[in-house]
């Protein structure tokens, strides 16, 4: 898909509804269907997993060819630790808040990462070594 939509648009429409997963997930679990949560999951599952890749990819264009390596060690260190905040702060959150509004925090990821995407238009910069 990112190779005929672009894989800046690509991470962008992933972002985007996984953003929008993370802001109704309260809706769908105050449902009570457990249908609409399992497709509701599965769906969510799908459009989370491509933003690591599809970074890595842009990284990988857009870094200077000699620092290329620890560019892309460092976005997955940095994907790493914004995982284990949002493992830790889940964690945390669901003894303080509800837990059906626990998931509406997880927003923030993809909410930086669009408007990290959206306010740089056209392509990315190329980093400076």
């Amino acid at each position: 898909m990112s190779k005929d939509f672009g894989v800046k648009r690509t991470a962008t429409t992933a972002l985007f509804l996984s953003f929008i997963c993370c802001m109704i997930s309260p809706f769908v679990i105050l449902s009570g269907s457990e249908v609409i949560l399992i497709i509701f999951l599965i769906f969510w599952g799908l459009v989370v997993i491509p933003d690591s890749p599809l970074f890595s990819t842009l990284v990988a264009q857009y870094a200077p060819e000699e620092s290329r390596g620890t560019a892309l060690t460092i976005v997955n260190c940095i994907g790493f630790a914004i995982t284990i905040i949002s493992i830790l702060l889940i964690e945390y959150l669901r003894f303080v808040i509800p837990v059906e509004w626990v998931f509406v925090f997880l927003a923030i990821g993809p909410g930086l990462g669009l408007i990290n995407l959206i306010i740089k238009p056209g392509k990315l910069p190329k980093i400076k070594s």
